[in-house]
């Protein structure tokens, strides 16, 4: 591997776990299909694990089981009974809590990307670095947040 990529990897991996695809990794990157592929290949880490783990952990699939569970309330109980309405109120509650709240980190996220667009058709080798180094200090920071 190039010198002057060895340092974008992690940045694939992550764009990898986050859902995207190889070709959105490249457009955003500055290297090919060809190369994230072979990176993907022989990388030693679990891609693919990596993307299941960060999908399981997402906040849309915690909004997922929530909306599941309220469905199951929702069918499966008589409602006249006052407890079944305290319980409907409080889980669409949490639920309506949980997009408000998902909503700012994944705004965030989509913020960050359209940065490193940016700075990666706009600016130097040095500078991208540098606004690397930023945007992976404040996601590590979102997400200490977010848990």
């Amino acid at each position: 591997m190039a010198a002057s990529q060895k340092h974008l990897l992690p940045q694939a991996r992550a764009f990898y776990a986050q859902g995207r695809s190889v070709p959105e990794i490249a457009a955003c990157l500055p290297v090919s299909e060809k190369t994230i592929y072979r990176w993907k290949r022989d990388d030693p880490e679990d891609w693919g694990a990596e993307r299941e783990e960060t999908q399981r952990r997402s906040p849309q699939a915690t909004i997922n089981k929530l909306e599941e569970q309220f469905q199951g309330e929702v069918f499966n109980r008589d409602p006249e009974d006052s407890a079944y309405a305290d319980n409907i109120y409080k889980l669409n509650r949490i639920i309506q809590d949980r997009r408000d709240e998902y909503g700012d980190y994944n705004r965030s996220l989509d913020v960050l990307h359209d940065l490193a667009k940016y700075a990666l058709e706009n600016h130097t080798d040095d500078e991208r670095a540098v606004v690397s180094v930023v945007i992976d200090g404040f996601t590590e920071h979102l997400k200490r947040s977010a848990t």
